[in-house]
């Protein structure tokens, strides 16, 4: 059974960089990328995915407005990205995320595993 995964990120870059390190992850399936975070609402509720890898500072809807936004039953698990410097985010989000930058994704996606 494969992890149904969404990516959200405001920059192509970050969601091109974050889709090629998963794709060594035979558990991963990618349905969905958002570059915002209306998309991301659109696509949490077409894809019910089991783990999303969000930015929490975009314009518009940020990370943190569609955390907001969806309804705790359908709330995948989140594995959040900003900038280095800490925010309030950091006391709101609960993240997986331990290990090295390459190490990150493959330690959120054996959370997952035990998660479901």
């Amino acid at each position: 059974m494969s992890i149904r995964t969404i990516i959200v990120d405001d920059e192509e870059l970050a969601r091109r960089g974050l889709e090629i390190r998963l794709q060594d992850s035979p558990d991963i399936e990618i349905v969905a990328q958002c570059a915002n975070g209306r998309q991301a609402l659109a696509a949490i509720s077409e894809h019910a995915p089991d783990l999303m890898f969000l930015d929490i500072q975009m314009p518009g809807l940020s990370g943190l407005d569609v955390l907001a936004s969806v309804p705790q039953e359908s709330m995948p698990m989140v594995v959040r990205s900003m900038p280095s410097s800490r925010s309030h985010a950091d006391s709101v989000v609960n993240t997986s995320m331990k290990g090295s930058p390459a190490e990150k994704p493959r330690n959120s996606i054996a959370s997952t595993r035990g998660w479901r």
